[in-house]
């Protein structure tokens, strides 16, 4: 008699999956109705490489999960999930890092975009358990600054920042 071996998928994981996926969906639709829109450079320059890359990265996600789920399940799940027994990490990362960003975004209008983007990305190195205090500072800053400054030359209005660049 045959029997089939069947794996059993965690539900975090098709939830992961999903996600996944949904993001795939709306950025394919987003960028066809902004093409629908207006197919001028104006109106694309930031949407379509970004639109891009948010696709490619979906879709390296999805094949990262499903080549890990080839493995054996028990190692899958935990890498995955980010269960790291060494780290003391236990697999609420994902939780924290949302509640994070929701805090990120509402502080946006008070502190600054490139403040409150500095704040959110040294707290979220730390909470995925970066401990070296040069890293913690310098990576934060050395990311949220350029990117500050190139909105503030592409935008065609003024947002709020906490340093004064010139708009």
């Amino acid at each position: 008699m045959l029997f089939l071996k069947v794996k059993r998928i965690n539900v975090g994981v098709l939830g992961d999956l999903l996600v996944v996926f949904g993001l795939i969906i709306f950025s394919v639709w987003y960028l066809i109705d902004a093409y629908i829109v207006s197919n001028t450079i104006e109106n694309l320059l930031l949407i379509l490489p970004v639109g891009i890359i948010v696709l490619v990265l979906g879709f390296v996600i999805i094949w990262r999960i499903l080549k890990i789920l080839g493995e054996n399940q028990c190692v899958a799940i935990s890498k995955l999930k980010g269960i790291d027994s060494e780290s003391g990490n236990n697999g609420c990362t994902t939780i924290y890092g949302m509640c994070l960003f929701v805090c990120f975004v509402f502080s946006l209008e008070f502190i600054g975009f490139d403040l409150a983007g500095a704040i959110f990305i040294g707290l979220y190195l730390r909470l995925l358990g970066e401990r070296r205090i040069g890293v913690l500072v310098l990576y934060p800053l050395g990311f949220i600054l350029p990117t500050t400054y190139f909105f503030t030359l592409m935008l065609p209005y003024p947002f709020e920042t906490f340093l004064p660049f010139k708009q």
